[in-house]
């Protein structure tokens, strides 16, 4: 698979799974372990689990072990500050323009 092909499939990823996201920023500000992200996400564990391998994997948050704990962060923030502003201006783009979901043709 070509860069390019890479990058938009994570994107694809992302966008297609609010759950990702949602793990993806809960670790924003700062290094958490799991259990500290499931306090803050309405997710359950399993869930968060399968969210944290995929975010690994497409290299989008690292973990550190200190003291024998495992700690995730993001790698790069801008990550999630693009996925955040990509939502809000479709948001309102729809609301402001009351076009609605439905008659989006997405081809």
């Amino acid at each position: 698979m070509d860069e390019r092909n890479y990058v938009n499939n994570i994107i694809k990823t992302i966008i297609n799974a609010p759950k990702l996201t949602k793990v993806m920023c809960s670790i924003y500000e700062s290094e958490l372990q799991i259990k500290q992200i499931y306090t803050l996400v309405a997710l359950e564990f399993n869930d968060i689990e399968i969210c944290r391998q995929k975010l690994i994997n497409c290299g989008l948050i690292k973990c550190r072990i200190k003291d024998g704990q495992k700690y995730y962060s993001l790698v790069n923030s801008k990550i999630c500050d693009a996925v955040l502003n990509l939502h809000d201006e479709l948001y309102k783009l729809i609301i402001k323009t009351e076009c609605g979901f439905n008659k989006l043709e997405i081809k």
